[in-house]
Parts: C-alpha cells; sequence; structure tokens
C-alpha cells in the first residue's frame, strides 16, 4: 500500500508521540503478545493536520500483519472517503483541522478473548499526490477498566472508585439503611440508589479550594426526603462537636439537591448549602455546583477530601420508595476571571473570591450556588437572582470626608432590592450606625441602614456619582453586590459596571510672591494654599443641594470651581487667614460665564452666614464679604454684596483684581471660609453655568508706581 518515496514515521524527542505524512502503511510488532479483555480501552489523542486525499486513517490492533481475518481489527478516525465498509469507523470524527481529540476506543468491545501482536497506523491516500496527508497519534495507552468501579472525571483525567460503598454517618448517629445499596451501571458511569442511603465511596486524596467545581447528571424518579452531595475526609458528617461549635469553626461538606418534603433540615449550618433552582422529580438535570463557594473557602484555602458521599434520605414507611440516578460527575477547578476596578487613582486586580453577605451577623440571605458573573475584562459584575455577595479587597482603603462613589448600574429585571456596599466585614447591620450600601431600585422600601441613590426604579443604564464620604467614614474591606429577592430567587438581574472610588480633588488657591509673612504664619513653603474638597452649605436654607448628589466641579488641576444651578458653597480653610498675616491683600481670579443665574459671586468669610445689609441686628456680625461678578436682579437699594464695577456678561469672561483689606469693613477675625453663590430661585433652579479659576492671594503689597515719575492722559 506504500507509495515510493513515502517518508517513515517522524517519533517525538520523548518517543510518546509520531507523526505519519502521506500515504503510509505501517505496523510495530509489540514486545510481548497482548490479551484483550472485554473492558479494555485504547485511548490516545489524535490531530489531523492535513486530510488526505481520497482516504482514511485508522488505527489497528492484530495478530498478524493480514487486513483480512477476524483476528485483529481497524478503528477509522478519519475519513476524506466516506465510510469504510471492512472497518469498524469511530463516531465523532469532527474535530476541526489542527485540534486535538481525546480518543477512548472500547476494543474490548470488537477483539475481546483475541490476543494481538501488533498496532498499525494506516494513513491511506489515493489522489494525485500521495503525499497529501498528516496526522499524530500521542500518548497511547491501553486500559482495563474494571466493571465493579464508579467512572468519574476528575480535573480532566477518568478516575475510577471502587465500589466499597461504606456507611456515611450523621450527627454520631447511623442514618443508612445497611442492607440497601447503590446499584452500579454496567459501563460503570452511574449509579442507581433506591430507597435510604447514606453512601460514600474513597476517592483518591484532593485538595478542594474556593475553585472547586462538581458537575454531574442527576434524575429523580421517586422522591425521597432530600438528596444530597458531599465531598468530605471523614465518614462522620455533622459531628456534635461540631455542630454545637462557634460558626466560624464549623465544617461544612454537603449541598442538598432537593429537598421535596420541605422537611426543615438546617441546611447552612449541618450540610453547608442547598441548591436554589432544585431537583424536580422526573426531570433530568445536569448541575453545577460551585462547591468551593458554598463551602466559604477562602483565597489560598484548601480541604483534603477522601470520600464522596451520596445521600438519599427517605424515611417514610419501609425507606424503600425512593429512586434517583447519578451519572457524568466531574471534579475540577474553575478559574473566575477578576474584578477590575478604580481605587483612588489606581487600577486594582481583585481576586473573584465570593462569600456569602449578610444583613446581619451569620444570617442567611444569599443563593450559595449562585455566583456574580464577572465579564472578561473585569469591569461589569452581574447579579441574577437572589444574591448577596462580597469580595474581599487585595487591601483595605480608607473612605474620608471627600471620597466619592461611582458607577454604571443596569437593570434589566427587577426585585425586591438592588443594592452596592462598601464593607468593614461580611454584613450590613452593624449596629454602628455606619451606613455603607447604596440602594439603585427595587419594588420594597430600603430600610435606614441604606442610602437610596437617584435615578432611583430606572430600567437600563445610570450613572451613579455619589459622595459617600458624606454618609460615613472609615475603613472599606469588602466590596457587596445585593439583588434581593425573597419571593422568587431565581428572580431579577442586574450590573454593576466601571466602579470607581476616590477622592474629590482639592481646590488650590495661588500665592504671589513673596508673601513669606503669609506663608510664615500658614506653616507652608508652597505657591500654593491647598483646601480639601469637602462642600458645606453657605447661608441658611440657599443651596439646592442635596450637596452629596450635586456637588461643584473642581477640575483635576486644582485650579477651577464649576458651579451648575443653584449653589451655594463653602469650604474650609486647612489653616485659617488671620488679618494680621494677610496685611493689606488683593485677591484675584477668572470668571466665566456660560449660562446666567441670578446673582454670582465670590467670598471670605469668618463663618457661614451670608452678610446682610439691611438687617442692623445682623450687620455687626456678618458684614458684607462677598464680591458680586456677575448679577442679573435688582440688589434692591441696599445690596448684601460688593458689586463689581465692571460685571461680567452671560456668554463672557473677566480676569478681576480686587483689594479686599480696603473693602472688608471690621475684618476682626481670621477668615475661615471660601464661598461661592450662584443663586438662581427661578424654576426647577437648575440654570446657570459659571466657573470661577485661579484664585490668587497677594499680600505685601507693594506699589509699581511709587518713587516713579509718570504722566497719564485721561479723556
Amino acid at each position: 500500500q506504500n507509495y515510493e518515496g513515502a517518508a517513515a514515521p517522524v517519533f517525538s524527542d520523548d518517543e510518546t508521540s509520531l507523526t505519519v505524512n502521506g500515504n503510509i502503511w505501517t505496523s510495530w510488532s509489540l514486545t510481548s503478545p497482548i490479551d484483550i479483555y472485554a473492558d479494555s480501552i485504547l485511548k490516545f489523542d489524535f490531530v489531523v493536520s492535513e486530510i488526505t486525499e481520497d482516504g482514511f486513517v485508522a488505527i489497528c490492533f492484530d495478530e498478524d500483519l493480514e487486513l483480512t481475518g477476524d483476528n485483529g481489527a481497524c478503528f477509522v478516525l478519519n475519513s476524506s472517503q466516506g465510510w469504510i465498509t471492512n472497518m469498524i469507523n469511530v463516531p465523532g470524527q469532527t474535530a476541526a483541522l489542527g485540534e486535538v481529540s481525546s480518543q477512548s476506543i472500547p476494543v474490548g468491545q470488537f477483539l475481546n478473548g483475541k490476543q494481538v501482536k501488533y498496532l498499525a497506523i494506516l494513513q491511506d491516500s489515493d489522489g494525485t499526490d500521495k503525499s497529501v496527508g498528516s496526522s499524530t497519534f500521542s500518548d497511547l495507552m491501553l486500559v482495563q477498566h474494571d466493571t465493579n468501579s464508579l467512572e468519574i472525571e476528575v480535573d480532566g483525567e477518568d478516575v475510577y472508585l471502587d465500589n466499597v460503598q461504606l456507611e456515611y454517618r450523621w450527627k454520631d448517629g447511623s442514618q443508612d439503611t445497611s442492607q440497601f445499596k447503590m446499584n452500579l451501571a454496567e459501563d460503570g458511569k452511574s449509579l442507581q440508589i433506591n430507597g435510604n442511603n447514606w453512601k460514600a465511596l474513597a476517592i483518591p486524596a484532593r485538595n478542594v479550594t474556593t475553585k472547586t467545581v462538581i458537575e454531574l447528571d442527576v434524575v429523580v424518579d421517586s422522591d425521597a426526603d432530600f438528596l444530597a452531595i458531599f465531598l468530605t475526609d471523614t465518614l462522620e458528617g455533622a459531628p456534635n462537636s461540631q455542630r454545637h461549635a462557634p460558626q466560624e469553626y464549623r465544617v461544612r461538606h454537603g449541598v442538598v439537591l432537593q429537598n421535596p418534603r420541605e422537611n426543615n433540615g438546617n441546611w447552612r449550618d449541618d450540610v453547608g448549602g442547598i441548591l436554589t433552582n432544585k431537583l424536580v422529580t422526573g426531570e433530568p438535570r445536569r448541575v453545577t455546583i460551585p462547591y468551593g463557594v458554598m463551602m466559604e473557602l477562602d483565597e489560598g484555602e484548601t480541604r483534603e477530601v477522601t470520600y464522596i458521599a451520596f445521600v438519599q434520605d427517605d424515611d417514610v414507611g419501609d425507606k424503600s420508595g425512593s429512586r434517583s440516578t447519578w451519572s457524568g460527575i466531574r471534579i475540577y477547578e474553575q478559574d473566575r476571571d477578576p474584578l477590575q476596578l478604580n481605587l483612588y487613582g489606581q487600577n486594582v486586580t481583585v481576586t473573584n473570591i465570593q462569600h456569602e453577605m449578610h444583613a446581619n451577623s451569620n444570617d442567611i440571605q444569599d443563593n450559595r450556588d449562585v455566583l456574580l458573573s464577572v465579564s472578561n475584562d473585569g469591569k461589569t459584575i452581574t447579579a441574577t437572582g437572589n444574591t448577596w455577595k462580597y469580595v474581599p479587597l487585595p487591601s483595605p482603603i480608607e473612605v474620608t470626608e471627600d471620597t466619592v462613589l461611582k458607577f454604571d448600574f443596569d437593570l434589566v429585571g427587577e426585585g425586591e432590592h438592588h443594592f452596592f456596599c462598601l464593607l468593614p466585614d461580611n454584613y450590613i447591620r452593624n449596629n454602628d450606625g455606619r451606613r455603607d450600601c447604596f440602594g439603585t431600585a427595587g419594588s420594597h422600601n430600603f430600610d435606614s441602614n441604606y442610602r437610596t441613590l437617584q435615578p432611583f426604579r430606572v430600567m437600563g443604564t445610570s450613572t451613579y456619582e455619589y459622595l459617600v464620604g458624606s454618609e460615613f467614614t472609615g475603613t472599606v474591606r469588602n466590596i457587596g453586590f445585593g439583588l434581593d429577592n425573597d419571593a422568587d430567587k431565581l428572580a431579577g438581574q442586574s450590573s454593576w459596571a466601571n466602579i470607581e472610588v476616590f477622592n474629590l480633588p482639592e481646590i488650590v488657591m495661588g500665592l504671589a510672591l513673596p508673601d513669606t509673612r503669609l506663608r510664615s504664619n500658614l506653616g507652608i513653603t508652597t505657591d500654593y494654599i491647598s483646601i480639601k474638597n469637602i462642600q458645606l452649605q453657605y447661608d441658611t436654607s440657599q443651596d439646592t443641594g442635596p450637596i452629596k448628589s450635586n456637588l461643584a466641579v473642581v477640575s483635576q488641576e486644582h485650579n477651577s470651581i464649576q458651579f451648575l444651578g443653584n449653589m451655594w458653597r463653602a469650604w474650609e480653610l486647612t489653616t485659617p487667614l488671620s488679618p494680621s498675616s494677610l496685611g493689606d491683600f488683593i485677591v484675584s481670579f477668572d470668571f466665566k460665564i456660560v449660562e446666567k443665574g441670578e446673582i454670582h459671586a465670590i467670598c471670605f468669610d469668618e463663618n457661614l452666614e451670608y452678610g446682610n445689609a439691611d438687617d442692623p441686628k445682623q450687620t455687626g456680625v456678618d458684614p458684607r464679604r462677598c464680591v458680586a461678578v456677575g448679577v442679573f436682579q435688582n440688589l434692591g437699594d441696599v445690596p448684601d454684596v460688593f458689586v463689581a464695577p465692571n460685571l461680567t456678561p452671560e456668554g463672557g469672561s473677566h480676569h478681576y483684581v480686587f483689594n479686599l483689606s480696603k473693602m472688608f469693613e471690621r475684618l476682626y477675625n481670621d477668615i475661615n471660609y471660601i464661598a461661592f453663590v450662584s443663586d438662581n430661585d427661578v424654576g426647577d433652579k437648575s440654570g446657570g453655568d459659571v466657573t470661577f479659576s485661579n484664585i490668587m492671594i497677594h499680600t505685601e503689597v507693594s506699589s509699581c508706581l511709587k518713587d516713579i515719575d509718570f504722566e497719564m492722559n485721561l479723556n
């Protein structure tokens, strides 16, 4: 069959794989004859790099070197000429070109009782160019499957568990009906459980982690009290020493899959968890259990397991009425995409370790078996169904009075409550008065532990930017995501995206040179004064607010402040400015009006009260401390502000220089605040868009014209 010039097979350096090219029929004599049994399986990896022309690729076991006869068999893995009638065609010949397919051929079904002496590989390519075709065989193994063992998959490898059924005890007592046994299928891939069974099989020792997943097919034919699966290192389930220990010391091993009789087992404390979407009798289900998460394992935490236990608890009548079938069991580790947050200007990668979040210490709120979904870029986190999860930050952060939380929220299906938390621990109501959870939607009212944000209950995507430092200050160790839905624990969906935590940019007020006296009094050497961006209401009941969600915008360059709508805002100076340190002082700044309000002014004040020139009782305490640079209403006969001689029109801008030491009356006390008035009482008070920038203080002023002769012509 070989053509003239056919290339010899190419072996890898470690001799675990070989590649055949072109039309080649080749065989190897085995070192000794091999007996084939009914349960013999030939396993290997197979790759087709180039498809043959009018041919096929096959692997053969034979007693001789002849294709004919019943003392051997060839198994076709790939064919370019259709079905090969005198060979065994292996199903599933659809792996893409160049992709590995893992083959597991039950050769014992065709060669049982035979003794083979040769292994052959046939790559037939009968087209015009017989050099066409290339395939690779790797990691060939002939194994014998024990018909009295359960086949499961562990980390991608087939593992066979001896069918030695051990009693799995519970609460220091026996629950199992010993005469009932789990029935192993002929192919060793499934168990049928009839009646009350608490049985365990030994498995090779393996560590489980927070990433461990159990996947299996289950069909319930007749109800039991409950069904559960366990991975454990002991045959003593929920011993009293564990049950009576504090919560944090209890070790749980199992997951309840169904409890149709609604018996009130303490599933969380004793077992570990219960499926939210429980099995339904008569409906086959492929179940995926995030086992490590449900066992509350933390990052880096491992737990060795040596048994897998199957529980079908049935205490009704003679305990024989229940029946279920378990198959396709897989145990593996599943990496989850990390979260990506921006914390104080740094992109932070947060390991996707999800824990149950509580409303109170150790209460039950979460669907443990339902995980938050994280997008590939880590920036979008989606909750589906009743979900209370928190994720630990890699290191704690501190929230201060000027800290802002910003995120996008997408409401797809509304539940009872949707909220985001910045937590010091794993529960919300920690009795310290700290309000660190923020609600954005929900059909039920939030209690006082939450702050609801606006807009509220809006379908689709909304962006929130909120001054959380106005609600609480302190340490944040975990971020929490909540979708509470007790009426239907599988309903509701929402997402949080582009999560940022940052401090508002400080305001910089420049100092002109030399100004050494003022710098000395302030204890600084810089060319500016930094002012923490904690915005206060200036004057009583003037600002529209609320400030925490309606901030004046300080530029990232720290040198400008934009006011939108009716805002009366003040900032407390880090160090008060005393009249003695200021002396003869001048303030300069730039001002721009995009959209007019009614009054726009800058203020330097001892307190947070706006001056009132009409009221003699207040005038002595609160003289005028504001200079209006934009006026679009009648100020009356006695204005409460100084009015600049050159007012800025709408759409205009101007650079101002004021000698405040000569304007202010009775300046005896320290100036503690810089304040701005952007007053607009028209309509919804949202009109007005102005910016103050490049604010500077000049002290120790000296005349540039002193001792100089000059002439001036005035017209």
